[in-house]
């Protein structure tokens, strides 16, 4: 297994860069919700979404910790594929308001795809 804080948290805070200075949004993989990048710094990435929780436009800014990331990253890893129910039952409450953006950041490693089942979705990590 990769190494997070070696070798994929740089990955990520690169990709999550580029998004910035593009202005690209990450999008979310269940609903495809843009999320823009307004930071990059060493412990998180924060976002703005394009709508808030109930769906309203413009969300508020959002922090997505590092540590979360990581957390989710390892799970992934660990198990090869991870969909939402699994993050759910794994992070709880940590991932509330950030768990579809974190699987949306996850998406865009090279070593990670997408795999749609009907209206299911699951992150599968090629490591």
């Amino acid at each position: 297994m990769a190494g997070f804080d070696l070798e994929i948290w740089p990955q990520i805070k690169q990709i999550a860069q580029q998004h910035k200075e593009r202005e690209e949004p990450i999008l979310t993989i269940g609903q495809g919700s843009r999320n823009w990048v307004l930071a990059v710094d060493d412990d998180k990435i924060v976002v703005i979404s394009e709508k808030d929780q109930r769906g309203q436009p413009v969300g508020a800014p959002r922090e997505v910790p590092r540590e979360i990331i990581k957390e989710a990253f390892e799970i992934l890893a660990a198990n090869g594929t991870m969909n939402r129910k699994l993050m759910v039952q794994k992070l709880d409450n940590k991932i509330r308001v950030i768990g579809a953006i974190i699987r949306g950041i996850l998406a865009l490693l090279p070593n990670v795809k997408v795999e749609q089942t009907g209206r299911s979705s699951s992150l599968v990590y090629y490591g």
